[in-house]
């Protein structure tokens, strides 16, 4: 019984090393050419497969004539270092493409003014993290991502992303407890107007100049929670149209020369046709924030969420 123990102790203690060092000096039938392919010494090679050999009480190879052979003994031990070694790469080659995959952060910006934030958020990320990727999407370039908030939320639950760019009042409502959610930028709402209009040359306005105008919001079906702050804070401003774009809602405003509302987070918009005025008298109630699935965070997310 005390052989049978001390039999497995030794193939137990048995590393990696040796079996490369086995199968390679089969597969070159010479220590010599064995060495110079795996880059090591010679020497360090031999002493490597002795003792191998002293461990398990059999010779591996012979040799005679400056002929390298595996004995039988041999035939079987490479068998199934050759499957060893095998099933180590595949191992190596599985765990790196999860960690891989658990590392790459896919984020959507659920509007055109969380692109510039989601942009820093992943600089951040990257200067902090070394190797941590990241995909960031807007809604219009995700195939089938639905037209409504509940339906992009869905992109979480689903596990088709994992963070979202939100407005906080948004997330009011509905059986949401499978969500969590951290600010990134706090909230208020601001003005849109291209060159030519009567609000351009003004650094901020206040919700009474608005009143005069028509206003352009998102599509009521994706962000309905603007329509509704803008409704409270103007008291049923007398005209709103509504866009299903960006691209339309930039040419509400620049062609048809209307006043764009977005939150004052959108303020960060590049376009050297749109002017941003802050609403002056709006100074909260639109929280830009980050969205995920707090029943699966991924490695990824507790990193992002780390420099948030």
């Amino acid at each position: 019984m005390r052989g049978i123990e001390n039999e497995g102790k030794r193939v137990r203690d048995m590393d990696l090393k040796g079996l490369r060092y086995v199968a390679a000096v089969a597969d070159a039938a010479s220590f010599t050419e064995a060495a110079k392919l795996l880059f090591v010494a010679q020497p360090a090679l031999s002493r490597k497969i002795s003792q191998l050999e002293r461990e398990l009480g059999t010779e591996l190879f012979t040799r005679a004539g400056g002929k390298v052979r595996l004995t039988e003994a041999g035939q079987v031990f490479c068998r199934d270092a050759r499957q060893i070694l095998a099933d180590h790469q595949r191992l190596e080659q599985d765990m790196e493409r999860f960690l891989r995959q658990k590392e790459t952060l896919r984020l959507i910006c659920t509007t055109n003014g969380a692109v510039s934030y989601a942009g820093r958020m992943v600089n951040a990320l990257r200067e902090k993290y070394y190797g941590v990727e990241a995909n960031v999407q807007t809604l219009p370039s995700i195939p089938g991502a639905g037209e409504s908030f509940a339906q992009i939320l869905e992109l979480l639950r689903q596990e088709r992303s994992d963070v979202l760019l939100a407005f906080l009042p948004e997330l009011e409502g509905g059986d949401l407890g499978w969500i969590k959610y951290k600010c990134v930028e706090p909230g208020g709402l601001c003005a849109f107007v291209t060159r030519g209009h009567p609000l351009y040359g003004k650094g901020s306005v206040c919700t009474a100049e608005l009143r005069a105008y028509t206003l352009a919001l998102p599509s009521d079906s994706v962000a309905p929670a603007l329509s509704r702050a803008v409704n409270r804070a103007l008291g049923e401003p007398p005209h709103i149209i509504y866009s299903p774009s960006f691209a339309d809602f930039r040419v509400k405003v620049v062609i048809e020369n209307h006043v764009g509302i977005m939150p004052a987070s959108s303020r960060t918009i590049e376009d050297p046709f749109l002017r941003c005025l802050d609403i002056s008298d709006i100074s909260g109630g639109f929280d830009l924030v980050a969205v995920w699935n707090g029943e699966s965070e991924t490695a990824a997310v507790k990193k992002l969420l780390s420099i948030l």
